[in-house]
């Protein structure tokens, strides 16, 4: 198992570099390579604040990241993927609505766009499916 970090995963996603974006691919192709939710919301992060990605751009091209590189929790990532690409919650927002759904529990918050997609998540009966582990 390789951990892999943000900025390995920016090179490859964003395919900018002549030297680290084709190291990092020889990384991802060996399929081993795992990484940490937290890693992903940096990366995220970085997507949307320093390259000024769009946001559905983000979730489309992370979700399809997690094809080759492992996670825990994928399901509950993926969640969180599809609503940072469809609402305007932060990445972490968007985690904790998934963990919520997938999860239970109640979520306290003074955030009025966050409760409203907490709300909604609820009503519509969102599942995460097979979300044991990492995939």
């Amino acid at each position: 198992m390789t951990i892999v970090d943000e900025t390995l995963l920016l090179r490859y996603l964003l395919d900018d570099d002549p030297v680290e974006s084709p190291a990092a691919r020889d990384v991802i192709a060996k399929g081993d390579a795992m990484t940490y939710p937290e890693i992903l919301a940096r990366t995220v992060i970085t997507l949307r604040d320093v390259y000024h990605v769009p946001r559905s751009v983000i979730g489309a091209a992370v979700t399809t990241l997690l094809d080759d590189v492992s996670v825990d929790s994928k399901p509950t990532i993926v969640l969180a993927l599809r609503l940072f690409g469809t609402t305007e919650l932060d990445f972490t927002d968007c985690l904790m609505v998934a963990r919520n759904v997938s999860g239970g529990g109640t979520v306290a918050t003074f955030d009025k766009p966050l409760m409203n997609e907490v709300m909604r998540a609820e009503r519509s009966g969102r599942t995460v499916a097979g979300d044991e582990g990492a995939h």
